[in-house]
């Protein structure tokens, strides 16, 4: 189905960008000169937050270019997502390599394609996709995974897990309910996006807490209720 419609004047520069990955392959290049910007500035992109409050869990965060490690490589990337589209560049400056990936389909896991893909352009392992595939389990176990978890690096953030009519369901806030599909006892998937969730139980056979994985991403949550 078409994307939700939405009127690009509303995120202005954030989203009224049209390109090509021929095109943005041009740019990238450019910015290995001063054509575009100067060094000072373009270092200044890579090292400065606009916001000192703005810290990121996995690198460092600048003016809009997160610097991270990418197959074991020092990478300046940067991924961007609106209604329909979405995005992933990766920039591996010492190597003068880079990674565009464009989706017109919005759940389109593009970073973990992207991390893929420079796997594949360094000579480093990756792995295929695979088929998730659903099976079934008795939904009784549904009642032990049912209550609130709380996100481990980020503490207001709470996911809702409920069990009603023989299916467990999962809230995160600010956005819909979603059913969960087993892939085992305490593995879950969502059909159409590159998400899975897996429960955690200590000894004892209680639910602790749970993984959340997605786009290759793990977040760990704690049951506190």
């Amino acid at each position: 189905m078409n994307a939700a419609y939405l009127d690009m004047s509303r995120p202005f520069a954030a989203g009224a960008l049209y390109s090509t990955a021929e095109d943005l392959l041009l740019w990238d290049a450019a910015l290995y000169t001063e054509r575009l910007v100067s060094r000072k500035s373009f270092e200044a992109a890579l090292n400065s937050s606009v916001d000192a409050s703005v810290k990121s869990l996995t690198g460092k965060y600048g003016y809009g270019w997160l610097t991270m490690q990418q197959v074991g490589r020092r990478a300046q990337v940067h991924g961007g997502e609106i209604n329909g589209f979405t995005s992933f560049v990766a920039r591996v400056p010492e190597e003068h390599a880079t990674v565009i990936v464009l989706s017109n389909f919005d759940n389109m896991p593009v970073e973990t394609i992207a991390h893929d893909l420079a796997a594949v352009m360094f000579g480093e392992k990756y792995e295929l996709p695979q088929a998730r595939r659903a099976v079934q389990v008795d939904p009784r176990i549904y009642d032990l995974y049912a209550g609130q978890y709380v996100l481990v690096l980020a503490p207001t953030v709470v996911f809702t897990i409920t069990s009603e009519g023989g299916k467990l369901t999962a809230v995160v806030p600010g956005q819909p309910k979603i059913e969960l599909t087993p892939s085992s006892e305490t593995e879950f998937f969502v059909p159409g996006v590159n998400a899975q969730l897996r429960f955690i139980k200590n000894n004892n056979g209680q639910v602790t807490g749970l993984v959340l994985n997605q786009n290759g991403r793990e977040l760990e949550a704690k049951k506190i209720k």
